[in-house]
């Protein structure tokens, strides 16, 4: 799924999950970042691993606490969207879903429990709609990482949709002012939808970065969006940083010892 703004693992990192609870039951990417994204370090299920499957209606999702005005910000809650990162616990406060839902011109957005469109057996659907009108939709999703000095900010999505219009630009903003524009990847399934792999490198890693996805809808026109994946990752990611400065404090104190 796609609007705009979308498995491999190594038998020792599926033991490694098979004795860590929960996140042995975190759902893989179908086009892994690892095998995808040109130089992805970390391994399955990554830093953040964010997984929104419209479970439900987005409408009645909680307002994020950043929200100018009511319904303007989503909260991507663990109530209401699937977090699957080893840091996730710690840094989804920060994530929201926004974006211009209802824009001039007669779009509108609605929910389906089920495709009563094209009758696939697909379920929980995000909805973007002309009424009268050709439309402009914009989905910004604000996934937070550390805002630590790292070298690189590693960003990757997958979605699977089905629209009859076009696709503007996916663009990967940050609070540096670089903007990227997401390398994306296209596969048409068997059902008539379309499966959506896109992926940037911001460098160096910024304070925060937004997701923007743009669609295009000529009237009569739809999108219905299944679910966007999303993984970030820090490179060098703070574990590291962390086992690093310990060591380079050890061959500190190993050279003082000697004098």
């Amino acid at each position: 799924m796609k609007t705009n703004v979308m498995v491999v693992a190594a038998l020792g990192a599926m033991a490694v999950l098979l004795a860590a609870g929960d996140l042995a039951r975190a759902e893989p990417f179908v086009n892994p970042p690892e095998l995808n994204h040109p130089g992805w370090v970390g391994p399955f299920p990554y830093q953040r691993n964010i997984l929104v499957g419209f479970d439900t209606d987005p409408h009645f999702w909680p307002d994020h606490i950043s929200s100018p005005v009511p319904n303007a910000r989503k909260a991507l809650t663990p109530s209401v969207v699937h977090h699957e990162g080893t840091d996730d616990d710690q840094l989804y406060p920060s994530d929201w879903l926004g974006g211009e839902a209802d824009p001039p011109g007669g779009g509108f957005t609605h929910w389906l429990a089920t495709d009563t469109v094209t009758n696939t057996d697909r379920e929980g659907i995000l909805v973007l709609e002309t009424e009268g009108a050709d439309a402009t939709f914009t989905l910004v999703w604000n996934i937070d990482n550390w805002d630590r000095a790292n070298e690189e900010k590693h960003f990757f999505a997958e979605a699977e949709y089905y629209t009859t219009g076009n696709l503007g630009l996916d663009e990967l903003i940050s609070s540096t002012g670089q903007v990227e524009l997401l390398a994306p990847h296209y596969e048409l399934l068997a059902d008539g939808w379309v499966r959506w792999s896109s992926w940037a490198t911001l460098t160096p890693n910024p304070v925060w970065e937004q997701m923007v996805n743009t669609v295009v809808l000529e009237d009569p026109g739809i999108l219905m969006l299944d679910y966007m994946h999303i993984a970030t990752e820090c490179v060098p990611d703070p574990a590291t940083m962390a086992i690093l400065g310990l060591g380079s404090f050890v061959v500190l104190l190993r050279r003082k010892g000697r004098k």
